[in-house]
């Protein structure tokens, strides 16, 4: 996504555009490290991580500022194959998606890592595949 949109508002690739090589940390928070060292000239990372480092004093918002935000999207879903029911008998999927939505207990959502499950549509999903079929990658 964040190469995404890079090209689209600056018309370069992220290589081109930035003046420091673009790499992979490996996670968000390694990301906010690695920019507030002055690696890495910006980073891309989930703002529940940023919110989080800055209210505990791990990342200064002086030194990592938000510079831009991407426009939300649907992300991280769990995905069902289409033929549980025949496999495990009509209304599977309707009964694995209850259970999954109706998980209260903090232990089992934290190894998640979440605070709640919630139901989408296949509709919240397409500004991805819209995004997908600009870049060529839907056959």
């Amino acid at each position: 996504m964040p190469e995404y949109f890079i090209r689209r508002n600056t018309g370069k690739s992220p290589q081109e555009f930035f003046e420091k090589p673009v790499g992979f940390s490996g996670s968000h928070d390694k990301t906010a490290e690695l920019v507030a060292s002055g690696q890495y000239q910006v980073g891309v990372i989930n703002y529940k991580v940023y919110d989080q480092r800055v209210a505990e004093n791990k990342t200064d918002p002086d030194v990592v500022r938000v510079i831009w935000q991407t426009p939300t999207y649907a992300d991280y879903n769990w995905t069902a194959r289409p033929d549980l029911d025949v496999s495990y008998g009509e209304g599977f999927t309707k009964r694995l998606t209850r259970a999954l939505i109706d998980i209260e207990d903090p232990s089992l959502l934290a190894a998640l890592p979440r605070e709640r499950l919630v139901p989408a549509s296949n509709q919240e999903y397409e500004g991805i595949r819209e995004l997908a079929q600009q870049l060529g990658m839907l056959r």
